[in-house]
C-alpha cells in the first residue's frame, strides 16, 4: 500500500473514531439511554487444554449505554493447584480497546458490525512457570453496580488416554517364476497364484523334470497355499511331469500327472450352474491351543517314547473360486507329502533318526497313526505317500526291548520297532532269535514299504481266510507282486526261509521303483563266496544274488573265511528285521 493511501486511510479512521465519541457524549446527555444491562451471553467458551499458559474468553453484552460502562466489570479467576490468579477489567476499558480495534480494522479489512451489542474479549496470561493442569478451573464473573449478573465456571478437563498408534499391515504381492505370491499378514496366510502360461513354458523345457510352484521357506505365515489352475494340471498330464507345491516352512506336496484333473475341479454355484474352480494345496499350522490336546495322545510308555519334532499341520486339497473354498479335491493317486522337522529335537529324544516318521491324526480313534516314511537326515525332511490328506506332524520314536541289549541286531531292531515294522512278542520282549512265519514276514514287509492293505471279498489264496489278522497284508503284497504263492496257496503259518525272504525283499526293490538286474555270470560271481551256494533253489538264485549285490544279505558267518547263505534255514526274527532295514537303506528311505 502506498504512503498516500495509508495516510488517507488513517485520517478516515480518525474521523470515524471522533464520530463515535460524539455519539457517546450525546448518549450521556440523553436520559432515554439509562437502561440497565439486560443481556450477557457467551460467544465462545474458552479452550482449556492441559499445559495452556493463557486463557481467552469472549462474551456479548446488550443493550449497553455509555453511561453504564463505568459500572460494569469483568473478572476472570484461575484456580491452579491451590493458588488463585485474578484479573478484573472495566467494560469501559474493554469497549475502548474494542472500538479502537474495530475502527482501525474497519479501515483495513471492513468487518461486519452490529449496533445492538458489544463484543468483548479478555485474555489472561498466567505467571511465568505456571500452566494449566487437569483439576484446575476457570471462573468468569460479570458485575454491574456491584451485583453479579453472570458467573460461569469451566474445569480443565483430564486429557483423553493416549493409545498406541496401530499400523495395520497391508498385503504384499511378489512375482515369482511360476506366478504371483500374495502375503496377507492380517489373515496370516501366503498364497501363490499360479500363472498357467509360465507353468506351460517350464513343462515344455526338456531340462525341467518337475515344475516347482513355490511359497519359499522364508515365509512363516500360519497358512501357506498354492492355487493351481486347471490348465496347469492338464499340462502336467500332457508333458508327463509332476507339479510340486512348495509350502514354505511346512514342506511340500508332490502331484504326479493325473493325480487331480480339471474335471475334478468342477462345482455348482448357488444357482446350480456348473463352474470350473482351481486346485488349492494348503498347509495350515495349528495353534498351540489346537495342537495341545492332539499331542497329548503320543506314546509315553516305559519302553517307548514318541517325541514330536515338528509343528502340527492340516494339509488339504481344496477346490477354490474367487479365493473362496467351494469343495474338496480328492486325489486319484497318492501324493507325496514332505514335512520338515527339527533335527536337534530328534537328537535330544534319544531316538535313532531313521525312526523319524510322519504321523497322521486318526479322527475316529483319536490317535496318531504312523506313515511309512522316507527321512533325509541331512535336510531335516521326511516324506510319505498319502492318498488322503488330514492333520500331520513328525515324531521320532525310541522303542527298545529288555532282551535285545547287547544283541548284534539291537540297533536295527530299535530302528524297525521305532518305525512300527517290528513288534515285540510282549511289551518288554522281542525274542530276537525266535522264528518268523511267512505271514509275519509279509506283515513286516507290508508295513515297511507302506503298501496299502487289501481286503477283497474273494481271497487270492485258498489258505488265507478273510478273518485272519494278516489277510490285508498278504493280499496287499499279492496285489503289489511281492508274493506269488504256490499252487494257489500262501502257507502263512510255515516258517519263512532265508531264500524266501531274499526273494520277497528283492521284489520290494522293484515295487519301490528301483531296477536291479544281474546277468547269469554275475549271479555266479556274487554267490561264489558262499560255501553252500549249491543249496540255493534254482527259482531263488537270481534274487539271492541281487540281495547280495544290494548289500541286503551278507550271509551267516560260520567263520571269517567261510560265510554261508543258509538259504533253506528258517529265518530268525532278528535276521528278518535286519534284512528289511537294509532294504530300506538301499532304497534311500534313510
Amino acid at each position: 500500500m502506498s504512503r498516500i493511501r495509508r495516510t488517507t486511510l488513517g485520517n478516515l479512521a480518525l474521523l470515524v473514531f471522533v464520530a463515535f465519541l460524539f455519539q457517546v457524549v450525546a448518549a450521556l446527555a440523553s436520559p432515554t439511554n439509562a437502561s440497565a444491562l439486560t443481556g450477557v451471553s457467551m460467544v465462545e467458551e474458552p479452550r482449556l487444554p492441559e499445559g495452556a499458559k493463557s486463557i481467552t474468553v469472549k462474551l456479548q453484552l446488550s443493550p449497553l449505554t455509555p453511561s453504564e460502562w463505568d459500572n460494569v466489570f469483568v473478572k476472570l479467576m484461575v484456580r491452579h493447584q491451590g493458588q488463585v490468579f485474578t484479573i478484573s477489567r472495566s467494560v469501559y476499558e474493554l469497549v475502548y480497546e474494542t472500538v479502537y480495534a474495530t475502527v482501525y480494522a474497519t479501515v483495513y479489512s471492513e468487518p461486519q458490525t452490529n449496533p445492538n451489542w458489544v463484543l468483548l474479549g479478555l485474555t489472561y496470561t498466567l505467571p511465568e512457570g505456571v500452566a494449566l493442569v487437569a483439576g484446575d478451573s476457570i471462573v468468569l464473573s460479570v458485575y454491574q453496580d456491584g451485583s453479579e449478573v453472570l458467573t460461569q465456571t469451566w474445569p480443565v478437563p483430564t486429557p483423553p488416554p493416549e493409545y498406541p498408534v496401530v499400523t495395520v499391515p497391508v498385503p504384499t504381492t511378489v512375482p515369482t517364476d511360476t506366478g504371483v505370491l500374495r502375503i496377507d499378514p492380517t489373515r496370516d496366510e501366503a498364497v501363490l497364484k499360479v500363472d498357467p502360461a509360465k507353468v506351460e513354458a517350464l513343462l515344455k523345457d526338456p531340462k525341467v523334470a518337475e515344475v516347482r510352484l513355490g511359497v519359499p521357506p522364508t515365509v512363516t505365515t500360519a497358512t501357506m497355499a498354492v492355487d493351481v489352475p486347471p490348465a496347469a494340471l492338464t499340462g502336467s498330464q500332457t508333458y508327463g511331469k509332476p507339479l510340486v507345491a512348495e509350502l514354505g516352512t511346512a514342506g511340500q506336496v508332490e502331484l504326479k500327472p493325473g493325480t487331480v484333473t480339471a474335471e475334478d475341479l468342477k462345482y455348482k454355484d448357488e444357482r446350480g450352474v456348473e463352474r470350473q474352480g482351481n486346485l488349492r494345496i494348503a498347509a495350515s499350522r495349528l495353534s498351540q491351543d489346537e495342537a495341545a490336546p492332539l499331542l497329548a495322545k503320543v506314546d509315553r510308555s516305559q519302553f517307548g517314547n514318541q517325541q514330536p519334532v515338528a509343528q502340527v499341520y492340516e494339509v488339504q486339497a481344496q477346490v477354490v473360486a474367487d479365493d473362496k473354498v467351494v469343495g474338496t479335491a480328492r486325489p486319484k493317486k497318492p501324493v507325496v507329502l514332505v514335512l520338515t522337522f527339527d533335527k536337534g529335537k530328534v537328537e535330544a529324544s534319544g531316538a535313532p533318526i531313521e525312526a523319524t516318521m510322519i504321523y497322521v491324526w486318526n479322527e475316529a480313534t483319536r490317535t496318531w497313526d504312523p506313515c511309512a516314511s522316507k527321512v533325509d537326515p541331512v535336510t531335516g525332511r521326511v516324506s510319505a505317500s498319502r492318498l488322503t490328506l488330514s492333520k500331520y506332524t513328525v515324531m521320532a520314536y525310541r522303542r527298545t526291548f529288555a532282551d535285545i541289549a547287547g544283541h548284534w541286531a539291537q540297533r536295527d531292531i530299535e530302528i524297525m520297532a521305532g518305525r512300527f515294522v517290528a513288534r515285540g512278542v510282549t511289551p518288554t520282549t522281542f525274542l530276537p532269535n525266535g522264528k518268523v512265519t511267512r505271514a509275519q514276514f509279509a506283515a513286516f514287509l507290508q508295513r515297511a514299504l507302506g503298501i496299502p492293505e487289501e481286503k477283497p471279498a474273494q481271497p487270492t489264496f485258498s489258505d488265507v481266510a478273510p478273518d485272519a489278522w494278516y489277510y490285508g497284508a498278504v493280499e496287499g503284497l499279492a496285489k503289489a507282486g511281492l508274493v506269488l504263492g504256490w499252487q494257489g496257496k500262501f502257507r502263512p503259518d510255515d516258517l519263512v526261509t532265508r531264500e524266501e525272504m531274499a526273494t520277497m525283499v528283492v521284489r520290494g526293490i522293484a515295487y519301490d521303483g528301483k531296477k536291479v538286474t544281474v546277468t547269469g555270470q554275475e549271479v555266479e560271481e556274487l554267490l561264489a563266496r558262499f560255501t553252500d551256494r549249491g543249496t540255493i533253489s534254482d527259482w531263488a538264485r537270481e534274487s539271492a544274488a541281487i540281495a547280495v549285490k544290494a548289500g541286503i544279505v551278507l550271509g551267516r558267518a560260520v567263520d571269517s573265511e567261510s560265510p554261508v547263505y543258509a538259504p533253506r534255514d528258517d529265518a530268525m526274527r532278528a535276521e528278518a528285521v535286519t534284512m528289511i532295514k537294509r532294504l530300506l537303506k538301499y532304497l534311500g528311505w534313510f
